[in-house]
């Protein structure tokens, strides 16, 4: 089990270690994902309740980049992922955090397949996904995004990237 420390920045790396075998995993099917980190050493000395803590890294960071990780294999089910292990497919996500005012702003960007315009407005509804997968990810993680007070905001171009801006 992966220790969750109390700054912004040891949940990222925390996420990050905790992810890397699944991103790891994927080489088997053809998928190379790398995740990259430039983290801003002003967010080392913020800590954070380790409840808080707990709840940004389960239900926000690791459901975003769990979702890069789709993006990149490109597939809308495990099935269709094994099936299309012929396609050589490489990607990568960068996670960039830095301090504004008093929050901590923390980037995901992936160049993955992206985001329908016409699905910006749908991803954080409950059960909305463009998967087979029970689409509470990004739910959740809005929810507790709001409940301490924070706000995402969604980039994205089909084809090319997303990037999901927290700030909190």
């Amino acid at each position: 089990m992966v220790e969750i420390k109390n700054s912004i920045n040891d949940i990222i790396i925390s996420s990050a270690k905790f992810l890397a075998p699944f991103t790891k995993a994927q080489e088997e099917y053809n998928t190379f994902i790398r995740i990259k980190t430039k983290l801003s050493k002003s967010l080392d000395k913020k800590t954070i309740h380790p409840k808080k803590a707990s709840l940004i890294r389960k239900y926000i960071i690791d459901n975003i980049i769990l979702n890069s990780i789709w993006a990149i294999s490109g597939v809308k089910n495990y099935k269709d992922f094994l099936e299309d292990v012929k396609k050589k497919k490489t990607g990568t996500i960068t996670i960039t955090t830095k301090k504004s005012k008093e929050k901590a702003v923390i980037e995901i960007k992936d160049n993955g397949c992206g985001i329908k315009k016409q699905d910006l407005n749908k991803i954080f509804k409950k059960d909305y996904s463009t998967k087979k997968t029970s689409g509470l990810g990004l739910f959740m993680a809005d929810k507790v995004i709001k409940k301490l007070k924070g706000d995402i905001r969604v980039e994205s171009e089909p084809k090319k990237f997303t990037k999901m801006t927290i700030t909190i």
